[in-house]
């Protein structure tokens, strides 16, 4: 699990190969689940930007996701 910097958005790993981002304040989702690990996302970071988050996964990847791009 892991906070942006500004502490507005919080990504945690599920059990269901999916990343959901969480609005903090409001405590709602952030557009759509991020997909794309064959297997657990096992640790995720925000890059200093805020822009970017990189996960890693149980299927021996690491991904980096463009959190501008709308889901």
């Amino acid at each position: 699990m892991a906070f942006s910097r500004d502490a507005r958005t919080l990504a945690p790993t599920a059990d269901d190969e999916t990343i959901r981002l969480w609005d903090v304040r409001s405590r709602k989702p952030v557009g759509e689940p991020l997909t794309g690990h064959f297997g657990n996302a096992l640790d995720v970071a925000f890059g200093r930007d805020g822009r970017t988050l990189a996960s890693a996964g149980s299927d021996d990847t690491i991904r980096l996701w463009d959190l501008r791009i709308p889901k």
